[in-house]
């Protein structure tokens, strides 16, 4: 089958929601048929399938902590363990405002009452 042809079978197959009863968007049916050679009926009769990375048991721990999915997630990305980026609390915003002074070489030139300057 040539590349237009299947392009076209996909199109009106994708925007049919009697064929396309999943949701599915032409890009997965044309992945599926292409690459995993699978029949037209197949790539839309299989539903998408979304692995959970993460146990239920650790996303509600993470939530009784006060820690959101996108914010645990992000830990994750980090190089946190899945426990600590669970159970860590948030930071305060004073807190956070306080650690990025420390960490950032304009700290130095602060002095007690908040003003910066520059040595000249």
């Amino acid at each position: 089958m040539k590349r237009d042809e299947l392009t076209e079978i996909v199109r009106a197959a994708a925007a049919d929601p009697e064929q396309n009863i999943h949701g599915l968007n032409r890009n997965l049916i044309r992945k599926r048929m292409v690459e995993g050679k699978w029949t037209l009926e197949k790539a839309l009769s299989t539903p998408k399938v979304n692995p959970k990375k993460y146990s239920d048991e650790i996303l509600d721990l993470a939530e009784e902590n006060g820690i959101s999915p996108e914010m645990f997630r992000s830990r994750i990305n980090k190089g946190w363990s899945e426990h600590a980026a669970a159970t860590t609390p948030k930071m305060r915003h004073h807190e956070a405002g306080r650690l990025g002074r420390k960490k950032s070489h304009w700290g130095k030139y602060q002095t007690q009452s908040g003003i910066f300057y520059l040595p000249v």
